[in-house]
């Protein structure tokens, strides 16, 4: 099990874990989670700034999980990224999953109560 609970930058490997983000600063690099739960915990606020790959549910509870780009960021360095997982499972009203420009999204979305989905970036359709 992992728990990052304060400032995280770099890359994730794991296999038949749990990985725990309660930080509101992580930046994850190129992680691939294999047999492994991601879960965000209420206040959380990760980047993940390159390819994120994960055969289990990505949860987020309250948090916020940007995926290429954070929604306030004007970038005109962003290359493509390739994010997956078995599951996006959104749950709280302040539950948060931001598509950043560039990126091709695969898994099944799950929103409970009123969690916000944005694709694209800011100025685009949510």
């Amino acid at each position: 099990m992992l728990n990052i609970n304060d400032i995280f930058n770099g890359g994730i490997q794991a296999n038949n874990s749990t990985v725990n983000i309660s930080s509101d600063s992580a930046v994850l690099g190129n992680s691939t989670l294999t047999s492994t739960a991601l879960n965000l915990n209420k206040g959380a606020n990760a980047l993940a700034s390159q390819s994120f790959v994960s055969d289990g549910p990505v949860n987020i509870s309250d948090a916020t999980l940007s995926l290429n780009s954070r929604p306030d960021e004007v970038s005109h360095t962003l290359l493509p990224v390739y994010d997956y997982a078995g599951s996006w499972n959104l749950k709280g009203d302040d539950a948060r999953l931001n598509v950043g420009p560039y990126s091709m999204l695969s898994g099944n979305i799950n929103v409970q109560d009123k969690g916000t989905v944005t694709l694209g970036g800011k100025g685009t359709e949510s």
